[in-house]
């Protein structure tokens, strides 16, 4: 709940999605409209754009949106760096983790700037929490979610799929 409150506060800051992030979001609106064109966009990200289709319905709040996941999954991912890290060092570790990450400047720029990075860490992070907790379901699922934003993680959710299914 505190990502999420912090995310909406983070909407006051004067920051707005950029090229890939508006991207999206056309892509969203094509999609919500009955169509979708790709070419001269960025890489295509299914999980950004299976959000912001539903957001289209909100027209011009689809931005804001589109920036408040963003930022919250930006600062779900100082939570689940703290929660990694404590399991596998104690807090201590835990601390140095979630503050490097939460103080990171390319952390605090894309996630105000709409970029998928954090849902990204957040996501993997997840995943590896779920994992060491034994919720090997679970992990997979956000697995899933980091391979629907970047296709470098599609080799290793197929390992681990493979290795769930053994």
């Amino acid at each position: 709940m505190p990502a999420l409150a912090l995310a909406a506060v983070s909407l006051a800051l004067p920051f707005h999605p950029v090229y890939d992030p508006w991207a999206w979001l056309s892509w969203g609106r094509e999609l919500a409209h009955g169509g979708l064109e790709t070419a001269g966009g960025p890489s295509w990200k299914p999980l950004p754009v299976l959000l912001t289709t539903p957001f289209a319905l909100f027209g011009g709040l689809a931005p804001d949106l589109w920036l408040f996941v963003a930022r919250a999954g930006a600062i779900a991912g100082v939570v689940m760096a703290f929660r990694v890290a404590r399991r596998l060092g104690g807090v201590p570790a835990g601390a140095a983790a979630a503050g490097a990450y939460a103080v990171a400047p390319w952390m605090l720029r894309n996630s105000a700037l709409g970029n998928s990075e954090g849902l990204l860490v957040f996501m993997g992070l997840a995943a590896v929490d779920r994992h060491l907790a034994g919720r090997t379901r679970h992990a997979f699922l956000f697995g899933m979610g980091a391979a629907l934003l970047r296709p470098e993680a599609w080799p290793f959710i197929g390992a681990y799929g493979l290795w769930l299914l053994w």
